[in-house]
């Protein structure tokens, strides 16, 4: 019986993971569809590019912050 709920909770976690790839798939679809409709660079901020790639900005310190983005990288910025 314990081999068996070993195996469920293993099952359980991957198809966790199928979901979430899934959604990941389906986000990063959506975003590539967007950025496809514009024909030029960004020379303005754009709100909603903003919303689609940022997860959170932390503020060090006067001199510094990190950007964190949706995908879970992270970049260090001096300002």
């Amino acid at each position: 019986m314990e081999r068996y709920e070993a195996a469920q909770n293993g099952i359980a976690k991957i198809n966790d993971k199928m979901l979430e790839r899934t959604a990941k798939r389906e986000k990063i679809t959506r975003f590539l569809a967007n950025m496809k409709c514009h024909d030029k660079l960004f020379t303005e901020f754009d709100e909603k590019l903003w919303l689609a790639t940022v997860d959170s900005v932390t503020v060090h310190s006067e001199s510094e912050m990190a950007v964190t983005f949706k995908d879970g990288s992270e970049v260090t910025v001096e300002i």
